[in-house]
């Protein structure tokens, strides 16, 4: 009994919706609703240019990066950039310029700054802080020591 009714409720539904649909789909093709809506749509959707402002999503476009220059904070806005400068705050390896790495001094730090690569000897949390790219630690240490 239980899974017919369940069945029956469900194309119930269906076809409330679909009644919904045939009746209010004309009227925003009619009135071009549809294609202001789209054409919304897209322009929220698509990849934002050098020094526009970004959240994450949509991406900047090609290689650009979303940087928050203060702090990333997911309520505020970040700004399209090329790559972030040396000594600068990062949020990500990926958002600093070639040859730097967002160098962060503690592992659950979300903030860093663009630094080059630490030397060997110098304490690490993982293989992009280090010139060599080998951070040596176990997989339950939380640092250890650039080679």
């Amino acid at each position: 009994m239980w899974p017919y009714s369940f069945i029956v409720f469900s194309v119930s539904v269906s076809m409330n919706y679909l009644l919904v649909l045939l009746v209010i789909l004309p009227a925003l093709v009619e009135g071009g609703k549809l294609r202001e809506i789209y054409n919304e749509l897209e322009a929220d959707l698509s990849c934002r240019n050098e020094g526009d402002d970004c959240h994450s999503m949509p991406r900047c476009c090609g290689e650009l990066q979303c940087y928050w220059e203060e702090k990333w904070n997911p309520l505020e806005a970040g700004r399209c950039v090329t790559c972030v400068s040396q000594g600068l705050r990062c949020q990500r390896d990926a958002q600093c310029c070639e040859g730097y790495q967002c160098d962060k001094d503690t592992v659950i730090d979300i903030n860093g700054r663009c630094q080059p690569p630490r030397r060997q000897g110098n304490v690490c949390h993982c293989d992009s802080m280090c010139v060599s790219d080998e951070c040596d630690k176990k997989w339950y240490q939380l640092y250890g020591e650039c080679t």
